[in-house]
């Protein structure tokens, strides 16, 4: 029970109980705050954490909403309020709060408090920052030193905060999306890290100038700044850029006379390359044999993304695309599917709007349209049974959340529905692709 009559601010409400919620939580309380948690869900997983947080002494509450009327009662005792990075930073709440004075953080600046005096490298984009991240980490930690991945992706980086682990962190390496860098100023990187630039998150960010400007921040932050060159969006913005180095895997030198370094097979580093681990749902392949390899790449959340892994792919392709739309830019998508493309296969929400504009955009080949997954599925093994294709790639293309809670649930269904068709049809399905 909250003691209204009391005068301190010593309370810490956090909103949300996902990954980064339930650490924020423990870390608060491991130094003697008093933490209240909000959740607007229930379900297993959140029941799990209410439990392990309440042996705590933390207050949690499920299918509680983020209201500014439940929260006024105790306002004056709120030292901070840590939220969720996929609640909006304009929401009426987080509004009314700063109104108010309450500091609106979020997971991330909970933990800067204490890991600010170790190394930071920030890394940001719209596409390619996971995979930076991941690889960067790898490269690290392969020459000895302790440089954990965390942010956005992996561990969250409270976590380390609770743990006596972040003593010993020589670098975090931190993967940053817009929503988190949004509601996170206080972070200064000693290097950031640009990898790409297109448009996505507008429904969030509203317009393409807000989206960039807040990826900017966290370069401008930066003591040390690293941008891609061969990302053309980010090549046409050079000079509104805080100054930095400029990178490209080019060898046409001669077209870049502002880049600073290229990358070429000679790195010194390719030996902690050799032994990488791809990371899942990027360009994951799941089979292969002489004939046919098929592709997970899930993460692929926008046409830019899917764009660049059919670019980077040799041969016939039939793509599997849909889930809910970010957008209607789809034009040079579709000019990419026309030239390496043999069929297209389309589900989810999004399915019948990509299909009306696949043929009013002069696509010639066969689309096949249906509502879920498992049912398309059986419509490709038997496609490919009387098809020679090289490559079959899972590209969504879209966001996860018209039948997925994220893209990684998504990747890990298609990877169990082709499981199970490679087991019942594999004597027929090989077969008939090798011969």
């Amino acid at each position: 029970m909250i003691d209204n009559h009391s005068s301190k601010r010593n309370i810490n409400l956090v909103i949300g109980l996902g990954k980064s919620g339930f650490w924020a939580a423990k870390y608060l309380r491991s130094i003697n705050k008093r933490v209240i948690v909000w959740e607007s869900k229930d379900g297993i997983e959140f029941l799990e954490r209410k439990t392990a947080l309440e042996e705590l002494n933390i207050i949690v509450s499920l299918n509680k909403e983020f209201v500014f009327e439940e929260i006024q009662p105790f306002l004056k005792e709120i030292e901070s309020v840590v939220v969720s990075p996929s609640i909006p930073y304009d929401h009426i709440t987080i509004i009314e709060l700063k109104k108010k004075g309450i500091k609106v953080i979020g997971e991330i600046n909970v933990a800067w408090e204490i890991l600010k005096d170790t190394n930071w490298i920030g890394i940001t984009g719209t596409n390619g920052k996971t995979t930076v991240t991941h690889l960067l980490s790898h490269i690290l930690c392969d020459t000895g030193l302790y440089a954990p991945f965390a942010g956005n992706i992996g561990t969250p980086l409270c976590k380390y905060a609770h743990s006596k682990k972040h003593e010993k962190i020589d670098w975090v390496v931190a993967e940053l999306s817009s929503y988190q860098i949004e509601i996170s100023p206080e972070v200064k990187p000693n290097i950031g890290i640009w990898t790409t630039f297109t448009e996505d998150h507008l429904e969030r960010h509203k317009t393409l100038e807000n989206y960039f400007n807040i990826k900017k921040s966290l370069l401008e932050k930066s003591d040390f700044r690293i941008y891609n060159y061969d990302d053309k969006n980010l090549r046409n913005h050079y000079s509104s850029l805080s100054r930095g180095v400029w990178i490209t895997t080019s060898f046409d030198k001669s077209n870049f006379i502002h880049c600073d370094y290229w990358i070429d097979d000679q790195a010194y580093i390719i030996e902690s390359l050799s032994n990488y681990k791809q990371l899942p749902h990027r360009m994951e392949t799941i089979y292969k044999n002489n004939d046919l390899e098929i592709i997970n790449d899930s993460k692929a959340t926008n046409f830019d993304s899917s764009i660049a892994g059919i670019s980077s792919i040799e041969g016939q392709i039939i793509i599997i695309a849909g889930g809910r739309l970010k957008g209607n830019e789809y034009s040079e998508w579709i000019k990419v599917l026309k030239k390496k493309v043999k069929c297209v296969f389309l589900f989810g929400e999004s399915s019948k709007v990509l299909k009306m504009a696949l043929i009013n955009e002069g696509f010639k080949k066969n689309i096949f349209e249906f509502s879920e997954l498992k049912e398309l599925l059986n419509f490709v093994f038997h496609y490919l049974q009387n098809n020679r294709v090289g490559t079959l790639l899972f590209s969504p293309s879209c966001s996860s959340f018209d039948q997925f809670k994220n893209y990684e649930e998504r990747g890990d269904y298609f990877k169990k529905l082709i499981s199970e068709k490679l087991k019942v049809n594999k004597s027929i399905f090989c077969s008939s692709i090798i011969s």
